[in-house]
């Protein structure tokens, strides 16, 4: 068997180091494990990762955003994990599982934040918004893990591998150790809210329980935009156009009116008073939505 030249020995050695490098900065962990799945509540698959988690840190404390994700709605649960994430401190470990590829050749992931908050989930795009909003410094590769001594089953690696890997962050390990360094990963389709003249674009990222639209039209473009209560807008969301009023809260049009104003998160909704916009229009996640002054 030939030696390998020496150069190439040495760019080797330096792209593993790389690849292997601990982050630059990792926060004290604070004890704490958050989880938010799709599980429902009927099954016993949360108590099933949550002993798992205890399995590896009888220390850790748990605590639950949700387990009422849609089942396989990864931008529901990708918004829904940012925006209760951001109310935590510095140093808390979330584990996100909204799994539709469970088993397939998707990577399982950890991510370290600007903000000092630590994620692990699949490789589906679950952490687009919290890496958007937060920033990132690291990203590790974790499939090969096996946190409970044996291979994660194909079906279940919540218990297997997210949880109990979740765990072992919140307890201390370094997030250098658990994986190769990472490049990319998989995000959502997300275009950034524009101000096009007086058009306001925008795309869905989230329906609430009352059937709500929730864009990624922040409060501060609506301001540019000159909205003001009352004013009348045409509305498009998807290949639907409808009118609404802009208002400041739902009450401001009668019963089955649309009505267009910025949310308690600084986001501009589209609703139905004392009804659903959803289900009236079909309407998802990822939909572009348009609003101008009529």
């Amino acid at each position: 068997m030939r030696a390998l030249p020496g150069p190439v020995l040495a760019l080797i050695a330096a792209c593993l180091a790389s690849c292997m490098a601990p982050p630059e900065r990792e926060p004290s962990r604070s004890g704490l494990l958050v989880l938010l799945t799709d599980f429902g509540a009927r099954d016993h698959y949360v108590a099933a990762i949550k002993g798992a988690a205890y399995r590896v840190n009888p220390q850790v404390r748990i605590e639950d955003i949700t387990h009422e994700i849609a089942p396989f709605d990864i931008w529901e649960g990708a918004l829904t994990l940012a925006l209760a994430a951001k109310e935590f401190p510095p140093g808390t470990v979330f584990v996100a599982v909204v799994d539709p590829g469970v088993g397939t050749a998707r990577k399982a992931i950890a991510m370290l934040t600007e903000a000092g908050r630590l994620y692990v989930a699949p490789d589906n795009g679950l952490l687009t918004f919290v890496a958007r909003r937060e920033g990132v410094v690291d990203v590790r590769d974790i499939s090969a893990l096996q946190p409970l001594g044996r291979p994660p089953s194909r079906t279940f690696h919540g218990r297997d591998l997210f949880a109990p890997a979740g765990a072992l962050l919140a307890g201390g390990t370094p997030l250098g150790t658990m994986g190769l360094r990472l490049k990319d990963f998989v995000t959502l389709p997300v275009t950034d809210a524009t101000l096009d003249g007086a058009r306001l674009k925008g795309t869905v990222l989230r329906v609430d329980h009352y059937g709500n639209l929730v864009s990624n039209i922040p409060a501060e473009l609506v301001a540019k935009a000159g909205l003001k209560k009352g004013d009348q807008l045409a509305v498009t969301v998807g290949t639907e156009a409808f009118g609404a009023t802009f208002g400041a809260t739902y009450a401001d049009v009668p019963r089955g009116a649309a009505v267009a104003l910025v949310d308690s998160l600084g986001h501009l909704e589209l609703a139905i008073n004392l009804g659903s916009l959803a289900e009236r229009l079909k309407a998802r996640p990822g939909l572009p939505v348009e609003v101008a002054r009529k």
